[in-house]
């Protein structure tokens, strides 16, 4: 866990996490105390999804409550997450394959 100004991250798979898969993701879970804020930097040409688990955050000027989800694309250099009340979110991003999705194959982790 990674502890911060206002909250606390813990990465669940990318940079510096002992699950090391194929593709280059990042998989967070961050808590965010009432009044904190969080960038997310580094997320150009990533897609993404923030969903929030509980609490009530703004991302770039919209809002999000319990259970609601927001999905990102690549032209986002950063994303500045507000928390309104103690909060918990999930953060995942990777860059997109452009490969066709097929039933029963090919696979991506």
């Amino acid at each position: 866990m990674l502890v911060f100004d206002g909250g606390s991250r813990t990465i669940i798979a990318g940079e510096s996490s002992p699950v090391k898969l194929q593709n280059s993701i990042d998989y967070e879970f961050v808590s965010l105390d009432k009044g904190a804020s969080y960038k997310l930097e580094g997320i150009e040409g990533l897609h993404g999804l923030i969903y929030l688990l509980s609490g009530k955050l703004e991302v770039e000027g919209g809002m999000l409550k319990d259970a609601q989800s927001l999905l990102f694309g690549g032209d986002n250099k950063s994303l500045l997450i507000k928390a309104h009340t103690e909060s918990y979110l999930m953060f995942a991003s990777g860059r997109p394959h452009f490969e066709s999705i097929r039933q029963f194959g090919p696979y991506v982790d």
